[in-house]
């Protein structure tokens, strides 16, 4: 008896603990809308989640953005948009609960992107992101049914969803003939599903230049201006789709925008010269005194408030070479360095290089997509005549390779187009 109460006993044990597993509430969060604001400006926000009960703890990554630690339930909006039809209308749907979120964006708060969580008894939600701008900004009125085109001045930044089904956002601007429109939209790094189409049209609704989603980033929109008048922006996701969490941040500017620099990086504490590119600039080349200590930094174009983009440089203690752009063949390197190019054209091919030692293992690790770079690379490992030792595509970061027999051997840098 007494074994079979034993048993019974765990058996009980056992029934509650999988209730209680069962009854745990993971908390989930999906859009804080606005997901930016200017710094030094108060915002509205609304956060919007499943199973987080009265007042879920709103926890921020860094200093500049400040708000209530517990937040407060609100009314939720819903706008029931176009039927679904099946069998899409049979998946599986989250109602998310509108929580308000009174924040305070600080006049020196860090420019770019701040984490956000929210934190229950049952668990720490994944972080989402809030931006931190400098431009004027603007929140897009809801309402039901279509809108027309909302009419805002340039510099600005737009928070606005696509929401629901369908739905298509448009604001109208005025601009000159002659001046360079950068239509720049956020939203993965927001953590929205949003697949963002943005276009700009005429005043008569005709569509003069668009741009459509790489993968989750939609690349900027750059048109120039034909004739002195009004124009629209418009946005909407590309397959149509369209919810609460399918919110964005639009920058529309004809002023000063950095695309990228050259090199990605340098030595700690060295004076290096960098070259600029994007659009309205200033000035196309500029020399900066590096950081003595830690592993990046970032570079903004001294004309804040007018200018916007910004460029994460890497920071190391290696001897820095510069690709020679006059001949396909790169000067010897040492190991080990850092070496800076460019791929210009399609199927450029860079070559550089060095000596090796037999027995020696060396990794090559390319840094494209980390400081921003579009650049889908190949290493490719040669000997001295040309034969491929070893090749690794864009879907690896280093290649290893230990050398057995060969004592001069090349990396080459090839750009992949598809």
């Amino acid at each position: 008896m007494w074994i079979n109460g034993g048993r019974l006993i765990a058996m009980l044990i056992a029934i509650l603990a999988f209730a209680i597993e069962v009854r745990a509430d993971v908390p989930l969060t999906g859009y804080i809308y606005p997901a930016g604001a200017q710094r030094g400006t108060a915002v509205s926000a609304r956060v919007g989640g499943c199973n987080l009960y009265a007042s879920p703890k709103l926890l921020w990554s860094g200093e500049g953005v400040s708000g209530p630690l517990a937040l407060q339930r609100t009314e939720t909006i819903w706008f029931e948009g176009p039927v679904i039809p099946q069998p899409a209308s049979q998946a599986r749907e989250d109602y998310p609960q509108d929580y308000s979120a009174p924040l305070v964006v600080a006049p020196n708060a860090p420019l770019g992107r701040h984490s956000w969580r929210l934190a229950t008894s049952q668990g720490v939600t994944a972080a989402l992101g809030f931006v931190v701008g400098d431009f004027p900004e603007v929140v897009e009125v809801e309402v039901e049914g279509n809108s027309p085109a909302v009419a805002v001045t340039l510099p600005v930044t737009i928070n606005g969803r696509i929401f629901p089904r369908e739905d298509v956002d448009s604001w109208k601007f005025s601009a000159t003939a002659g001046q360079i429109v950068t239509c720049h939209v956020a939203t993965s790094q927001l953590g929205s599903p949003l697949h963002a189409r943005v276009a700009i049209a005429d005043a008569n609704g005709r569509v003069l230049a668009e741009t459509v989603p790489a993968g989750d980033v939609t690349p900027p929109l750059r048109f120039s201006i034909p004739t002195t008048g009004e124009y629209q922006v418009r946005i909407h996701d590309v397959g149509f789709q369209g919810l609460q969490n399918h919110v964005y941040r639009l920058t529309v500017t004809t002023g000063p925008v950095l695309d990228s620099m050259y090199p990605l990086g340098g030595r700690r504490g060295a004076i290096t010269r960098f070259q600029l590119e994007g659009a309205n600039l200033v000035q196309s080349e500029t020399t900066l005194t590096l950081p003595a200590t830690g592993t990046e930094t970032v570079f903004r174009l001294p004309e804040l408030q007018t200018s916007f983009g910004d460029v994460r440089l890497e920071l190391d203690d290696f001897d820095e070479f510069l690709e020679s752009e006059s001949t396909p063949i790169n000067p010897p390197f040492t190991v080990p360095s850092v070496l800076n190019g460019r791929i210009q054209s399609p199927g450029e091919e860079d070559i550089w290089p060095f000596k090796a030692v037999k027995g020696q293992e060396y990794d090559f690790d390319v840094r494209a997509a980390r400081c921003g770079s579009p650049l889908d690379a190949v290493i490719r490992i040669c000997d001295s005549t040309g034969k491929t030792i070893q090749e690794v595509d864009g879907d690896f970061d280093i290649a290893r390779l230990p050398l057995l027999d060969v004592d001069r051997i090349q990396s080459k840098f090839q750009r992949e187009f598809w």
